[in-house]
Formats: structure tokens, C-alpha cells, sequence
């Protein structure tokens, strides 16, 4: 394995290293999109608090209802006040702080973006939309932020061809990514589980386990 490089050694947690190394080439295509997939699960299970993860699709849903229930500008903005002061609890107690960040302003930008629909607006939808701006964020702060540089150096990317780049690996994460979390709002209990896998587990053949390990010379 090729040594450890000074952007792979600001990564933390589950597969994103791996993740790094797949980036490089694109017949790694759906390998990096199943190592995407299995670190942001693993983040999802570990940094995020399960309970106020949960309750982020119903506070927005509710303060979209509010909204739609209120006739005057001044009490939508109220209600906005009131749904950020919900947010702001989860800062009450002992969490990730980066987690809890990414919670807060993806809960935010969907309220913002579906405000205009708040009349006919579905929990169904608020789940999708705050599913898709999680994942985004997730890959953005634990992976995109952090190597952004020493993918495009491996790639040979212009900073254009390299946004495009990032934009293609979120859209190709994210949707399976997302009916996982819907399973998650929608249930009551369960973990979030990576999607299944897009690439076939290499099996090894009897020849090869047979085979004797290389003896270095001395």
C-alpha cells in the first residue's frame, strides 16, 4: 500500500481513508460509492444521536405546518424563531459538536427551501429532503473538505472539473443512502445500515490460498 500522504492523515473515522484511495481512478467508480455509503452509515450511527436525529424531520414538519397555519409576515417569522430554538436545544446537551452542526443547517435549509410549499407539505417530503441534505453535508465535512486538494492533484482536476466531480459522487451516494434514513424516521427502533453493495466480493480461488507467501531474500 502506498504510503500514508498528508491529506489521508486528516481523516477520521470508518472507510474514509479507503474511500480516498478509490477516489483516484474512475474503474473504481462503484467501489468509492459503496466505501462512501459504509462511512457515512458508520458516522450516522456513531456521531449522531439517534433520538434528536429522529425528531429533526418531525420539528421541521411542524414548523412548516405552523408557518402554513399563520397568515401575517411577522408570525412567520416567529415560527421560525420558535423552530430554531427547538434546534438549538440538542446544543443543551453532550454531543458532537460537528454532528450536531451538520443536524441544525440541514434542518434549516429544508425548512427554508419548502417554506413556499408549507401548505401542502408531507412528512414524506420533509424526510427526503433533510435525508439528501444530510448526506450531502456528512460527505462534504468528513470526506470532501479535508482531501478536496489531493483528489484534484490525483485526478489531474481543474477546481470546475473537480466541483463537477464532487457534485456526480454525492448524487451517486446519496439515494440509497436516503431510503435507508427514510427506513429510519419511519420506524421505531433500528440502526442505519450501509445500502447493499454494488460490487461483487472478490472470492478467492483454491490456487490462490494454495499458493506460498514471497520469501524476501536476505
Amino acid at each position: 500500500m502506498p504510503d500514508v500522504d498528508r491529506f489521508e492523515r486528516i481523516l477520521r473515522g470508518q472507510h474514509w481513508r479507503k474511500a480516498y484511495r478509490l477516489s483516484f481512478a474512475d474503474e473504481n467508480k462503484d467501489a468509492l460509492r459503496d466505501t462512501v455509503s459504509k462511512a457515512c452509515a458508520a458516522y450516522l450511527r456513531k456521531a449522531f444521536p439517534s433520538d434528536c436525529l429522529k425528531r429533526c424531520p418531525q420539528i421541521i414538519f411542524q414548523a412548516l405546518r405552523g408557518k402554513a397555519a399563520k397568515q401575517s409576515m411577522a408570525n412567520g417569522s416567529d415560527v421560525f424563531l420558535d423552530f430554531n430554538r427547538q434546534l438549538q436545544q440538542f446544543d443543551s446537551e453532550e454531543r458532537d459538536f460537528a454532528a450536531t452542526e451538520i443536524m441544525k443547517t440541514a434542518a434549516q435549509t429544508v425548512f427554508t427551501e419548502l417554506e413556499a410549499y408549507c401548505k401542502s407539505i408531507t412528512p414524506s417530503k420533509v424526510d427526503q429532503c433533510f435525508s439528501k441534505q444530510l448526506v450531502e453535508r456528512i460527505i462534504r465535512h468528513c470526506f470532501l473538505a479535508r482531501v478536496r486538494d489531493g483528489i484534484a492533484l490525483e485526478r489531474g482536476q481543474s477546481a470546475a472539473q473537480q466541483v463537477d466531480w464532487e457534485k456526480q459522487l454525492i448524487a451517486d451516494v446519496s439515494p440509497a443512502l436516503e431510503d435507508r434514513l427514510k427506513s429510519f424516521f419511519t420506524k421505531r427502533d433500528g440502526a442505519i445500515r450501509a445500502p447493499k453493495r454494488l460490487t461483487r466480493r472478490r472470492m478467492m480461488t483454491m490456487d490462490e490460498l494454495n499458493k506460498g507467501l514471497p520469501v524476501t531474500e536476505v
